[in-house]
């Protein structure tokens, strides 16, 4: 598999204005729907949907702010993410809020919103992730069919993440707003609340635990070196050349620190929480240095969706974006 990209851009997919009454608010809104470029085999998932809300329509030119949530996120928490996509709009933001793979109205039958990505190792933590960036990759392929006057991207949580990765494999996509995350798996399974949830399932011979994530982790840095001494085309995960003498698992390479280095500095804007219990302060600043120490807001907050109405988070946001 080549990470983090496809080759065929005509798939098909479905744009359909939404029933009046099937959201709170009056800006005209979209539902889209397409092929995921990749099939992980699993029919609900690989349809993907994506809801656009844009202030002025589809026929004049857009400001797009892809929008990314975080783990688990289900239909009855969406409703902060509804108030900030809603204030985006009133600036002139057409959001496209992705339903990332295993979520929301990708979920399969019989489970629940995110609750498959638990019991996932590290190949298919990895092809996950995979899933995640060329969806997006796909999406602003269809969005190109109308007028763009830029791309940027903002994610929370896991939301994040995938931001960063999604950025460091699309040139298109100009800014990213980084809401409470961070990078190093090893930091983030077991130095917060996620080792309770995880429980060590990201193994391809069942559980692992602290010290041997620790012991496969040791590598990492010798990992980084080797990839940013490479050259930037699509790695193949069946034949990664010199990066497979330090890849312990598969999961170094959906690890944001991995591939932080190929966005630029000013492309990016973190806003972080000082109380966050799934991205510790260590796994935040590992992505922040990585990433060239972009600009960072701290707010006296816990891990929470909440941040969105935040006013603070708001304005600078919106600073960032029009600077």
């Amino acid at each position: 598999m080549e990470l983090y990209t496809y080759s065929q851009k005509k798939l098909p997919y479905r744009l359909r204005p939404s029933k009046n009454g099937s959201h709170p608010w009056s800006h005209p809104t979209f539902t889209l729907t397409f092929k995921s470029p990749y099939a992980s085999g699993c029919l609900e998932n690989d349809s993907a949907f994506c809801r656009l809300i844009t202030p002025q329509g589809l026929g004049r030119p857009l400001k797009l702010l892809i929008f990314l949530h975080g783990f688990s996120t289900s239909r009855k928490k969406m409703e902060n993410y509804l108030y900030f996509i809603d204030r985006m709009a009133r600036q002139g933001y057409t959001c496209a809020f992705l339903n990332l793979p295993y979520h929301l109205k990708r979920t399969p039958k019989g489970s629940k919103s995110g609750r498959e990505l638990i019991y996932f190792d590290d190949e298919k933590t990895l092809r996950y992730f995979h899933q995640c960036v060329v969806d997006i990759k796909r999406l602003i392929d269809i969005m190109e069919n109308f007028c763009l006057e830029d791309i940027n991207i903002c994610g929370l949580s896991m939301g994040s993440m995938v931001s960063v990765l999604a950025m460091a494999h699309e040139p298109r996509i100009e800014k990213g707003i980084l809401l409470i995350g961070g990078g190093n798996w090893k930091e983030i399974h077991w130095h917060g609340i996620l080792r309770f949830i995880l429980k060590g399932n990201c193994s391809d011979h069942g559980k692992t635990d602290k010290a041997r994530c620790q012991d496969h982790y040791s590598l990492f840095p010798r990992f980084l070196e080797e990839l940013k001494k490479s050259p930037s085309k699509p790695i193949d995960t069946d034949d990664p050349g010199q990066l497979g003498k330090y890849l312990s698992k598969k999961c170094f390479l959906c690890d944001p620190l991995a591939f932080a280095h190929r966005i630029g500095t000013e492309r990016i804007l973190m806003v972080n929480a000082r109380f966050d219990v799934y991205f510790s302060k260590k796994s935040t600043l590992a992505l922040w240095e990585q990433l060239g120490k972009p600009e960072i807001y701290w707010l006296r907050d816990f891990h929470s969706n909440r941040i969105l109405t935040r006013k603070t988070v708001y304005q600078k946001i919106i600073q960032f974006l029009k600077k």
